[in-house]
């Protein structure tokens, strides 16, 4: 059964996993944000929206989900299917198993380290700094994930 629903599932990968599904399914990262930021909304000031830490925190949780999450996955369907060889012993298996969480962690990790690196007091600058950085980074990926589907074309 496992070897069945590998095939199926290297085969239909960018099928199932379509954008929209995955943004469904990763809704709760922006509920916490819009969460963060009716936190902040008694101290909101209608002159003085775009200095709030709600519209920070909107921002913040808008450009993850919408930049971020989908680029991270158009990297993680091709890096699965390169790394779906199943190897000759269940050590082999257990180290490359190891090895390929380690490397699916890295676009997370890369994320989280923006997120803390851009905390600014200013919330404007904040919420600027991390969707410019975000910006950025998902198009690294978006490179590394067409350069992975060349691979896996050739």
């Amino acid at each position: 059964v496992r070897s069945e629903v590998l095939q199926i599932l290297s085969r239909e990968s960018e099928r199932v996993f379509t954008t929209p599904w995955v943004l469904g399914v990763t809704s709760p990262i922006v509920w916490t944000f819009m969460d963060f930021a009716a936190s902040f909304a008694e101290n909101f000031e209608l002159d003085l929206w775009w200095r709030s830490d709600t519209m920070c925190f909107l921002l913040e949780g808008l450009s993850i989900w919408l930049l971020a999450i989908p680029s991270i996955k158009n990297v993680m369907i091709p890096l699965s299917q390169l790394m779906q060889s199943k190897p000759a012993s269940s050590f082999a298996e257990v180290l490359k198993n190891a090895g390929v969480s380690f490397i699916v962690s890295i676009p997370i990790m890369i994320l989280l380290l923006c997120y803390l690196r851009t905390r600014n007091p200013n919330p404007a600058r904040r919420a600027a700094t991390f969707s410019g950085w975000t910006l950025l980074v998902s198009l690294c990926w978006s490179c590394v994930a067409r350069a992975l589907k060349a691979r896996l074309r050739r």
